[in-house]
């Protein structure tokens, strides 16, 4: 049996070094060649991406000092209300807007308390109201321009709300073109967009990116050996054909060396197994009749059980050396 197995893997062995040389005359020597693809590698978990930085991170307000009136102040309350508007329109979330006008008025009325303590035609009694609203505030240096810092904060809510969509509008993929897991990520951006979680906004935005590069990539690859393939088998298709008829020539035969193999071996097997039951009945009618060691009862249970088994082998050898005659 092993050397059955033995001549069948020779033959595969053999077979393929000769379809390598056959390949080498006729094609004047095969180069293998990769596909080279350029395209970037992505760590899901840690993005490198390129820099792009949105407009404002949430909470950090710069505070510029300027020469700011009162008309600049209330022009940026009516602008304000303009903002809030352009965003419902849009369906945007102005949580945060309001938090920041919220606070832009609280501003405004200390700032206005403020003008009142430094304001010399006031009376110390006119003043009192001032005083109490002021008492654990350091309103020396409050003025208009404390009040627009929160109306840049909101302009640039604004401006940043904007932007996000315009980018999550431009990632917005063709049906088809991206996986449900990519489909999935986006949906997920814009939840987070109109529930005014920004910065979680632009990190599911950049995972988009790199999930549908990286998914890019993988179809280009197998593109690249789908047409490698392709073209392999148009120029060598005579070779790869005789190839196969052979690999299956050689494998038919060796099949069926191999059931040969294993029916001989069967055949033996029996042959032996029957010589053995022969010597079994035997030994069993001498020890039941000359030397009496066995009971009338156990001798014809063992009787029983040899000759029906040497019944089976004599029926069933003649068949099997039948089969194995014509398989020659």
């Amino acid at each position: 049996m092993r050397s059955d197995f033995n001549f069948f893997v020779f033959n595969v062995l053999f077979l393929s070094v000769v379809g390598f040389f056959v390949f080498q005359i006729f094609a004047g020597g095969i180069v293998l060649t990769g596909l080279a693809v350029s395209s970037p590698v992505f760590n899901v978990n840690n993005i490198p991406l390129n820099s792009d930085d949105f407009l404002l991170d949430e909470g950090n307000v710069k505070n510029e000092k300027r020469n700011v009136s009162l008309e600049d102040v209330l022009l940026a309350f009516e602008d304000i209300d303009s903002i809030i508007l352009e965003m419902k329109v849009n369906s945007f979330s102005v949580a945060y807007v309001e938090d920041s006008l919220f606070e832009m008025k609280r501003i405004f009325d200390q700032v206005s308390y403020a003008e009142i303590l430094r304001d010399d035609n006031l009376s110390y009694q006119e003043k009192n109201e001032a005083r109490d609203a002021l008492r654990l505030i350091d309103w020396e240096n409050l003025g208009n321009e404390d009040v627009l810092v929160y109306y840049d904060d909101i302009v640039a809510r604004k401006d940043l709300s904007f932007l996000l969509w315009d980018k999550i509008i431009i990632e917005e993929p063709v049906p088809g073109t991206v996986s449900l897991g990519n489909v999935e990520i986006l949906e997920a951006a814009k939840s987070s967009f109109h529930e005014g979680r920004f910065s979680e906004t632009e990190d599911l935005i950049k995972l988009f990116r790199a999930s549908v590069e990286e998914e890019r990539a993988e179809r280009t690859v197998l593109a690249g050996i789908q047409r490698g393939a392709k073209n392999f088998f148009e120029k060598y298709w005579v070779f790869i054909m005789i190839s196969f008829i052979m690999i299956v020539w050689i494998g038919v035969f060796s099949y069926k060396k191999i059931k040969r193999s294993l029916l001989r071996n069967k055949i033996s097997k029996m042959e032996v197994e029957a010589g053995v039951l022969k010597d079994l009945m035997k030994k069993v009618q001498i020890e039941r009749f000359e030397k009496g060691k066995v009971s009338a009862l156990v001798y014809n249970i063992r009787m029983k059980k040899y000759n029906e088994r040497f019944g089976e082998i004599k029926q069933e050898l003649p068949v099997l050396k039948k089969r194995l005659k014509k398989k020659k």
